[in-house]
């Protein structure tokens, strides 16, 4: 796998996650305490992905990294879902809970994509 990739497609990771939750964020600021640590949502996922990617357990090509992109899209999914909830739970451990999920999300899609081709 090319290392240059690596930054390419966290970028477009993290652009996708990023549009939604800059409205999501500040509209929901009375209803949510936001934490700085839950941006973490934004790096743990796609580290989990690549740490996927790197350990060849399924193997897969320099194609599948674009596979991230879904990755950033459950990001603010996860953030509505955080609104939703609001403090009718522990946020902590709501956020917490979202952010193991959000990993969870990455190793299913890691795992139920086929290696796309390199045609």
């Amino acid at each position: 796998m090319d290392a240059s990739l690596i930054p390419f497609t966290w970028l477009i990771h993290a652009g996708i996650a990023f549009v939604p939750l800059a409205f999501i964020v500040p509209l929901s600021r009375k209803r949510v305490h936001w934490r700085w640590w839950e941006s973490l949502a934004l790096i743990f996922p796609y580290c989990v992905f690549l740490a996927l990617m790197l350990s060849n357990i399924a193997p897969k090509n320099a194609s599948n990294m674009v596979d991230s992109a879904y990755l950033g899209m459950a990001v603010p999914i996860a953030a509505l879902v955080r609104v939703a909830i609001g403090a009718r739970i522990n946020e902590r451990a709501c956020a917490t809970l979202l952010m193991c999920l959000l990993c969870a999300v990455a190793a299913i899609v890691y795992f139920m994509r086929p290696a796309s081709c390199d045609c």
